[in-house]
């Protein structure tokens, strides 16, 4: 599964905006998104979800659901530009927060804690 967190505009091409409703409750939410991981396992599948959102619960579900989510597969819409993750932060000084939390805080937006404070 591939994330990239901003909200759904031309730069977004090819990712799927989740939630498409405002609508769900968390635990619909997570349901959905370990629907969705399962699906990506299946052999038969044959497709990886790309996903854009804004969504804590999505953020926070996709990294503790024991999929093998990298730090890699996620990346943020800053500017209109989509920059990977890991070129706004270490992957060690992210694997101490969850990426929800992060979000909340503004520092998955590109003018958080810069590269260097790992």
């Amino acid at each position: 599964m591939k994330i990239l967190i901003g909200r759904p505009g031309p730069a977004t091409e090819g990712y799927k905006p989740y939630p498409n409703s405002a609508f769900l409750y968390p635990h619909e939410i997570r349901a959905e998104i370990k629907m969705m991981l399962a699906n990506e396992e299946d052999e038969d599948w044959g497709e990886e979800h790309q996903i854009v959102t804004l969504n804590r619960t999505v953020l926070d579900e996709v990294a503790f659901s024991g999929h093998p989510l990298s730090y890699a597969d996620v990346s943020v819409l800053v500017e209109g530009q989509i920059v990977p993750l890991l070129d706004l932060h270490h992957d060690a000084w992210l694997s101490h927060f969850a990426l929800g939390d992060l979000f909340d805080r503004g520092k998955l937006t590109g003018t958080g804690a810069p590269k260097e404070n790992a």
